[in-house]
């Protein structure tokens, strides 16, 4: 029996290194998100971590590759 954390440990170091900004040009530009912006560059200027929740299709990708892109 073979253990599957050697994987789980490269899959999490690959996702870990991820270069956002380099996808964040292909990303569609945030529509009416103006507050939610604001709020993620106040969050994100202050110190804090930021934790995108919510349904498929919000926006959250397109908000991360807005603040990738400023």
């Amino acid at each position: 029996m073979s253990s599957a954390l050697p994987e789980i440990d490269r899959d999490l170091d690959l996702w870990l290194e991820r270069d956002l900004s380099a996808v964040a040009h292909s990303a569609p530009s945030i529509y009416e998100m103006d507050a939610e912006f604001e709020q993620a560059t106040a969050i994100l200027a202050s110190g804090r971590n930021l934790l995108l929740l919510g349904e498929s299709g919000v926006g959250k990708s397109a908000l991360v590759g807005e603040l990738t892109r400023h």
